[in-house]
């Protein structure tokens, strides 16, 4: 289960970056529209491996296929509404099969998502400076 939680965290990553991507590029103007997602529950090795093995078949028979799961980063990657309306899809969270959502609390708390920004930032700054490469 320690996977698991490590798997949902990553996701609430996702979400908080994407969020704060899209807040700094508009105070800066940029046509950009950054937008999260949950695919919803994917029958993939990776997503079998979360789950405890006698709950496996269960999750392959009722889980989407890889290509069922791809639809929510279809939609935002290529769907003519999501430029079209680019206000409403701007920062946005897309459940599965693509549908516009509500993230999680956490997900939408700002003060986390500039923190981890922040950090994203640090992190990045010291790699590149132990490498010489700033």
């Amino acid at each position: 289960m320690a996977q698991a939680k490590r798997y949902n965290f990553t996701k609430l990553l996702n979400v908080l970056f994407a969020t704060e991507l899209q807040r700094r590029a508009d105070a800066e103007g940029l046509p950009l529209i950054s937008i999260s997602l949950h695919p919803g529950v994917v029958a993939t090795g990776g997503a079998l491996d979360l789950f405890p093995s006698v709950m496996r078949p269960m999750l392959k028979a009722l889980g989407k296929t890889p290509l069922q799961g791809a639809k929510s980063a279809l939609v935002a990657a290529a769907s003519p509404e999501v430029k079209e309306k680019k206000e409403k899809y701007k920062g946005a969270y897309l459940g599965p099969g693509g549908k516009l959502a509500r993230a999680s609390a956490a997900g939408r708390d700002e003060k986390l998502a500039k923190e981890l920004w922040e950090l994203s930032e640090k992190t990045v700054r010291e790699i590149l400076e132990s490498k010489g490469l700033q």
